[in-house]
């Protein structure tokens, strides 16, 4: 491994613990500051619920149950439950410290699902503060992991670049072709096997959870697909699950990133222009009438047309200008 390389990877490494350590920081301030006031609103509504209940008897528990769920949507922080209102250790945690970290990934990363944002005074102005701070630091970090993984994409093009061969004898065709490969492999890598999990884990379909890791790691984040809003499954299996989620979206942003880079190289390929019939004529031309021409040459855009009467026959010649520039200076 070349010295290069190596600074790039330990750049690459430290970035990373500096950012893990600044979304902790932030999680534990972010749950600090929320904690409190996600509690006493829980504790408010369900003591309102279980208060009309207690003086209105003729009132069935799973029908007002339903009503809320219908009318007022308290299902996303599953103030319901199979119908019948639940308890507060049964409701959705959103500022858990680890619900809490999950939401400054969100922050520093510009996904910003909506689903959950401060309440507080407090909580918001650090918000700012910290997305402030918080999304250069991740910039620089998915720019130092862009050039560690820039180096093995490099590497990888080169070695398809030989054996797409057989399909073109055209260099940047073949580029192109290398390109696309890699292009699918990495949505394979970050969005078709992640997709498999998350489908698995939260019951969505396998289309949804595409969407959903697509529209998170291009930062689109709409909020109509969350992850870890299913009680259903243990406390300590929602810990872990987020906490790897947002390991997951920090390398999946820096792999589809890198794809949106190289992407880049489909559309700067220039289509030959034909015009009119193409016929194989080989023409000798003295190169002093070809630079007396050229005086003469009418531009269009970034291509010179240089016009040759031979005998009866007039040939229209388009050539790129910096490349027949070049040629006689």
């Amino acid at each position: 491994m070349e010295l290069t390389e190596l600074n790039s990877w330990r750049k690459a490494l430290l970035s990373f613990v500096v950012l893990i350590a600044y979304l902790f920081i932030g999680g534990a301030i972010f749950h600090s500051l929320e904690r409190s006031d996600e509690e006493d609103n829980k504790g408010y509504i369900v003591d309102t619920v279980y208060d009309f209940l207690s003086n209105n008897s003729c009132v069935d528990s799973y029908e007002l149950g339903e009503l809320i769920k219908t009318v007022v949507e308290w299902g996303d922080s599953n103030l319901i439950n199979e119908g019948n209102v639940s308890n507060v250790d049964d409701m959705a945690d959103y500022w858990d410290f680890v619900s809490a970290v999950f939401f400054a990934a969100t922050v520093v990363t510009t996904i910003g699902y909506g689903h959950i944002a401060p309440s507080t005074y407090s909580g918001g102005a650090f918000c700012v503060c910290y997305a402030f701070f918080g999304i250069p630091l991740t910039a620089l970090f998915l720019a130092n992991v862009g050039d560690c993984f820039s180096d093995s994409w490099n590497a990888w093009n080169a070695l398809l670049v030989k054996y797409v061969t057989c399909f073109s004898k055209h260099e940047r065709l073949k580029k192109v072709i290398s390109t696309v490969v890699l292009i699918i492999l990495a949505y394979v890598l970050i969005i078709l096997i992640p997709a498999v999990i998350f489908s698995k884990i939260e019951e969505w379909t396998h289309l949804s959870s595409q969407y959903y890791c697509f529209i998170s790691l291009s930062t689109i984040g709409f909020g109509d697909y969350v992850i870890g809003q299913n009680t259903a499954k243990s406390y300590s299996f929602l810990k872990l699950y987020k906490l790897l989620t947002v390991l997951y979206i920090l390398f999946g942003l820096s792999v589809l990133t890198l794809s949106f880079k190289q992407l880049q190289v489909i559309y700067q390929v220039k289509v030959p222009r034909v015009r009119g019939r193409v016929k194989r004529k080989t023409i000798m031309v003295n190169r002093r009438d070809i630079e007396m021409t050229m005086k003469r040459a009418s531009h269009v855009n970034d291509d010179v047309e240089i016009e040759l009467d031979l005998s009866e026959t007039s040939y229209t010649i388009t050539c790129d200008a910096s490349v027949q520039t070049n040629n006689f200076n």
